[in-house]
């Protein structure tokens, strides 16, 4: 009898494993292998037999599709199979949708998708998504202000999504984001403009790579946000935001390439750290240029900073080992160098560092090794101030705006040399972020003399 109630008991089991194998938007059983288990069977990471499925897109009033797993209803081109599909043509309201278990990589050549409903590409399920787009080429993304699909941008995966090639990309995001991913974003190559973003320009639920890329973003809220790590490591990057211009949620990390922030309310921002390795800086923000929760590094680099807030930030330490760092804050923020109040140490071991603002003074830790000094006086706007060594000019700079204090540190500050700080006068040299170059200084008026005997001291009052 036992028996018998275990054999119909595994009847029923069967009977509704097979039922509930055909659920979903669209069967792809037949496109995946199961274990034992019911778990898909991992694919060889080099196996790309996807690639071998080649098809064509041309879009239009009735678009035209070549390849296997690729079908049109409505306007909405449907890839349920993995492949490398060339997208042309343009699609006045439609959109294309992926849904499969394997890789897909659409190539854009001269595409044109608007969508009034939706996102105009929704990687629904892919196992990664690719956009390339081929060389001298412009395609245009622009999707709905309200969506009939749970997608959360106009170019949309929920998969990592990776973009290639060597042509342009506009997209316009009005429903949300412009572009964004539940997993990783990378981009590798090809210019990508945001031409408008009603909340972030990149989102990412988790990384945010950038290599070789040249982006410009426009957005309301973040320019690029991410819920994981940021890495730039070359490229180009320009954004104007609303709100923060680049957000990590975890690391925003730095190492090369040009990234101008030309508006936003924060420059920079890693939650937890911010790290600069390389790369040309330029940052505009109204409150804080460069914001760390809890470490900030600058290893090297050049940064240039206009903001209302505190130039650099840290809730916890800063460290500043190389680079050249020039910073112009608020007269009103907690100053143009900011730690956390109880144990945030200041440190200072190389690089250039200029950074005028107002209200407080941090002190550096005493196992910096370079000197530094802070100067305290009425600093107006293009009015030339000048360090000497003795009878030799060591750094002049022109203040773009007005400030109550300034701080000084390069490898040229020496133990227990004299130093006098000279206001007003003339200059020969060229100015580059507002840093006289070579040329010959004729003097103004003399501020005040200090001897280095700390490693940081303080002039003025």
């Amino acid at each position: 009898m036992l028996l018998k109630k275990l054999s119909a008991l595994l009847s029923v089991s069967i009977i509704i494993l097979f039922s509930f194998s055909g659920c979903g938007l669209y069967d792809t059983s037949s496109s995946e292998t199961l274990t034992s288990d019911g778990k898909p069977v991992k694919a060889d990471k080099d196996d790309n037999s996807w690639q071998k499925n080649i098809g064509k897109i041309t879009l239009g009033d009735t678009p035209a599709v070549t390849g296997q797993g690729i079908s049109v209803k409505d306007n909405i081109i449907l890839i349920s199979q993995g492949g490398d599909f060339e997208v042309s043509g343009t699609l006045t309201n439609g959109m294309i949708h992926v849904y499969t278990g394997e890789k897909v990589r659409l190539t854009l050549n001269n595409a044109h998708i608007t969508n009034e409903n939706g996102p105009a590409i929704f990687f629904e399920r892919s196992k990664r998504s690719f956009i390339s787009t081929k060389k001298d080429t412009v395609n245009s993304l622009t999707d709905g202000t309200t969506y009939s699909y749970d997608a959360k941008a106009t170019l949309f995966s929920n998969d990592t999504l990776e973009f290639q090639g060597s042509g342009t990309l506009e997209v316009t995001g009005n429903f949300k984001h412009a572009i964004a991913s539940d997993d990783d974003i990378l981009a590798d190559s090809g210019a990508i403009i945001i031409k408008s973003a009603k909340t972030d320009g990149f989102h990412a639920n988790d990384n945010i790579t950038v290599n070789n890329a040249e982006i410009d973003v426009a957005a309301l809220d973040d320019g690029m946000n991410s819920e994981g790590d940021i890495l730039i490591g070359g490229g180009k990057l320009t954004v104007s935001a609303g709100d923060d211009g680049i957000h990590a949620a975890t690391v925003l990390k730095i190492t090369a390439g040009e990234i101008n922030i030309k508006k936003s309310f924060e420059g920079l921002e890693g939650k937890a750290s911010l790290h600069i390795d390389g790369g040309t800086l330029d940052i505009h923000a109204e409150d804080d240029a460069l914001n760390a929760g809890v470490d900030l590094v600058i290893n090297n680099g050049t940064i240039f900073a206009d903001c209302n807030g505190d130039g650099i930030d840290s809730n916890g330490s800063i460290t500043i080992n190389g680079g050249t760092s020039v910073v112009y804050s608020g007269n009103n923020a907690n100053g143009p160098l900011d730690t956390g109040k109880t144990d945030g140490r200041f440190t200072v071991n190389g690089g250039t560092i200029l950074a005028l603002g107002g209200k407080d003074t941090i002190k550096t830790d005493d196992n910096s090794k370079q000197y530094s000094m802070w100067i305290k006086t009425a600093f107006s706007e293009n009015n030339i101030i000048s360090i000497f060594e003795d009878q030799k000019e060591i750094l002049s700079f022109k203040p773009i705006k007005s400030a109550a204090l300034a701080f000084l540190s390069l490898d040229k500050l020496k133990k227990n040399n004299n130093y006098i700080i000279y206001s007003g006068g003339t200059h020969s040299g060229t100015l580059a972020n507002s840093v006289f170059g070579k040329g010959d200084y004729t003097k103004g008026t003399e501020l005040g003399k200090v001897v280095m005997s700390e490693k940081t001291v303080t002039i003025g009052s």
